[in-house]
């Protein structure tokens, strides 16, 4: 989703989210050799919002990152020839992260 603005250009707030469908994953074990798995569906979202002050050339921005703290997902196991339906997991980030961040402009363009 496109930031929006507010307040005459001087806040902008983003939204953003992304779907991960199921997806296949090839996983060495030394007991099956490579087995192929499969991880199930997750949902992602971030959040931003940034204010200009100081005659627009200060801009401070905050926000918060994997609003869903997704650290671990759990899947199934596939055909490996070895038969056994194992629930598995994996990991895919290290969980909800804030941020702050202030950036000065020294040029009005």
């Amino acid at each position: 989703m496109p930031p929006a603005y507010f307040f005459k250009n001087r806040v902008t707030a983003s939204l953003y989210y992304k779907f991960s469908g199921k997806y296949p994953e090839y996983v060495y074990t030394a007991t099956e050799g490579i087995s192929l798995r499969y991880l199930n569906p997750y949902h992602n979202m971030d959040l931003n919002a940034s204010v200009k002050c100081f005659r627009q050339k200060v801009r401070v921005s905050a926000g918060v990152k994997n609003l869903m703290n997704n650290t671990r997902l759990s899947g199934i196991q596939g055909s490996s020839g070895h038969g056994g339906g194992d629930g598995v997991s994996s990991l895919v980030g290290w969980g909800r992260t804030f941020f702050l961040g202030i950036q000065y402009n020294f040029h009005k363009y």
